[in-house]
């Protein structure tokens, strides 16, 4: 991971959030909350936080998000405490790992929390996020957690738009984790050819 780029990671309606740095100064976390299927990936720069969680094949289309937002602004005994769309994360940043809960409204507007632990990816680690530019509208992200008994990598992904359109990603094999983009298909009717998402920060 070298070099410099500059990537926006689109928020909805909290509006883009634009990360522009070397990897040196970008700090990446990714992790997964088992109990509710879905992968997460923090990244931190700035001061600010942009958190990508993508829903696994059966909740794809409603718990794929970004939380974007201040990383150093959360109550007493947290870093961060960011809202969207009745989705929470909160939790605090730490050298190797972020740790804390992610929460999810429910039907009598009580909150249930998930607890999420998601170790900092370094130089070298095949564990990591892609994002594309605009295709089609619509942003897509990926997320890649490497196996570290030497089993093949986790890599899930979605395709969303303004509108709540989504698509599930699936990437073009045989999937080459030393690569900085990878090709990936879509499940929409919007798309034809595969695209490329590119890795975040490459």
């Amino acid at each position: 991971m070298g070099g410099a780029c500059s990537l926006v990671l689109s928020c909805a309606s909290s509006g883009p959030v634009e990360l522009s740095a070397s990897s040196e100064q970008v700090v990446i976390y990714t992790g997964y909350v088992s109990e509710i299927d879905t992968t997460v990936a923090v990244t931190l720069q700035d001061g600010v936080t942009n958190t990508y969680m993508c829903g696994g094949d059966s909740n794809f289309a409603t718990h794929s998000r970004w939380i974007c937002g201040d990383a150093f602004s959360g109550p007493e005994g947290v870093d961060t405490q960011l809202f969207f769309e009745g989705w929470v994360l909160e939790g605090s940043f730490y050298e190797e790992e972020f740790e804390g809960r992610l929460g999810h409204a429910k039907d009598d507007q009580s909150v249930e929390y998930f607890e999420l632990r998601a170790v900092r990816v370094k130089p070298g680690d095949r564990s990591g996020a892609y994002i594309s530019d605009s295709i089609n509208g619509g942003c897509t992200g990926v997320i890649v957690l490497d196996d570290p008994s030497g089993g093949e990598p986790t890599v899930v992904g979605t395709w969303c738009d303004g509108s709540g359109s989504y698509g599930q990603v699936t990437p073009v094999k045989p999937v080459d984790l030393d690569s900085s983009v990878l090709p990936f298909t879509v499940d929409h009717p919007s798309f034809g050819e595969p695209e490329l998402v590119r890795r975040v920060f490459e």
